[in-house]
């Protein structure tokens, strides 16, 4: 109250502005996953002087609109609610924002308030924040026996405007060995390639959503500060891999019969788990395929396979063998990338072989019964001679597989009459260039 000593009787009353709240604070640590929001907790003290209660302010900055949280939040039934801005009781000393846009900038102010003054703007504290950002979503990795490539996509909501890259972490799981870290920039591309890891270790790859922005609003209390940098991080969402085993070397046939194979491999180096082999055997020849209805499939700790093939159909047949190493851990089943060869069963030799005893008579036999055969080769020797070789191609059955069983050909070779003549006749099946031979068909002939 101020009195006018040269006006008796009248006065004036003023009222002065409030002190204004002190150590205000801001934190966005958490976030709603069914409305897919952000929260912000703000802390204050109370100002020096007396006042009766707050104005508070939560602005998203680069937009037109004045955002209210709290009208929806967790208010009591103290709280007054304005227009465009909320007030809270003078004990209040803390409020929970929530409903806010993720990875993005929001700027607050506090106002001491009494019955009719708020405390001056310019000393009002203001603060600007970034709301805590959703992680990426869509995580992939594809692994192969000594790398990983990790892809993802943006987080799947409203919001991020200050998204600026990702922050990429890979450790071993056994001992949280950091293997490599790396900040990926928003520009590039989403994905991170790791090379040279361990085969059949595990590793933790841990991904988090990045904001950075700048604090461009003026602090009128020290119009000559320079902008503070502002920063905000997801949580880390975590994938487990395994970089596969490695697979075989060096598939082989090591002997092939009329129904049985037997191959062998090299098994991979650097193992330190037990190793176990899947075996899959599938039959090139569709008719055949059918008859065995499904691959065969087994599995084996040896490096030394014996397959079992079906009578008579499977013989003289082309077979695709694959071999995938397996390791266990931590009760999942991780398979190498396959090894493939094509391997032949040996025919089945013809029957009956009846030679001649002239030379104006034919040889005669029986056809092989392996389906595939359509080639013979005869070896003809005397005990102090060299074997000859004569090859016979059976065109009737290479263009007619029904076609009768016996087949007659004269090959010309002179018998000398009283001499014996040692027979051999095998059945031949041509593959990338090689002959297999099935087991021979003996007989012996004397010319009279």
């Amino acid at each position: 109250m101020v009195g006018n000593a040269k006006m008796k009787g009248v006065t004036i009353k003023t009222f002065l502005p409030p002190f204004p709240p002190q150590k205000l604070l801001c934190s966005s640590t958490e976030i709603t996953q069914d409305t897919k929001c952000a929260k912000a907790k703000v802390t204050w003290n109370p100002p020096k002087e007396k006042f009766e209660k707050y104005s508070l302010r939560i602005t998203q900055l680069g937009t037109k609109q004045t955002i209210l949280p709290s009208m929806v939040g967790h208010m009591g039934p103290s709280v007054l609610k304005m227009p465009d801005e909320i007030w809270l009781p003078k004990e209040t000393q803390e409020h929970i924002a929530e409903n806010l846009k993720p990875g993005e900038r929001y700027q607050v102010e506090l106002k001491s308030m009494t019955d009719l003054e708020k405390c001056l703007d310019e000393k009002a504290p203001k603060l600007t924040f970034i709301t805590k950002p959703f992680p990426p979503c869509n995580i992939q990795i594809m692994v192969t026996s000594d790398g990983a490539s990790v892809s993802w996509s943006n987080p799947d909501c409203e919001g991020h405007t200050s998204l600026t890259g990702y922050k990429v972490t890979l450790k071993t799981k056994a001992d949280g060995k950091i293997v490599k870290e790396e900040c990926k920039s928003k520009a590039g591309s989403n994905s991170l390639d790791f090379e040279n890891l361990e085969s059949t270790t595990e590793y933790v790859v841990a991904l988090a959503s990045l904001c950075r922005d700048s604090d461009t609003s003026i602090d009128r209390r020290n119009p000559y500060s320079s902008p503070q940098i502002l920063e905000a991080q997801s949580d880390f969402i975590e994938k487990t891999f395994v970089p596969l085993p490695k697979p075989p070397t060096n598939l082989m046939l090591e002997s092939s019969q009329s129904t049985f194979m037997k191959f062998k491999w090299d098994p991979p180096t650097d193992f330190s788990t037990k190793l176990t082999y899947n075996i899959t055997v599938h039959a090139l020849n569709p008719e055949v395929q059918a008859k065995m209805s499904d691959d065969i499939v087994k599995e084996t700790e040896s490096n030394v396979f014996t397959v079992k093939l079906p009578e008579i159909l499977g013989t003289g047949e082309l077979f695709e063998i694959t071999v995938e190493t397996v390791v266990q851990i931590s009760e999942k089943f991780y398979h190498s990338s396959p090894i493939k060869r094509v391997f032949l069963t040996k025919p089945l030799p013809p029957d009956n072989l009846v030679a001649p005893v002239d030379d104006e008579q034919e040889f005669v036999w029986n056809r092989s019964l392996s389906p595939s055969v359509s080639n013979y080769k005869f070896k003809i020797k005397r005990e102090d001679d060299k074997a000859m070789d004569f090859w016979v191609e059976d065109t009737a059955h290479k263009y007619d597989p029904y076609y009768q069983n016996e087949v007659k050909f004269k090959i010309p070779f002179e018998f000398k009459v009283g001499i014996e003549y040692k027979i051999n006749i095998y059945s031949v099946i041509e593959h990338e260039g090689k002959w297999t031979e099935s087991e021979p068909l003996h007989e012996k002939a004397t010319a009279n």
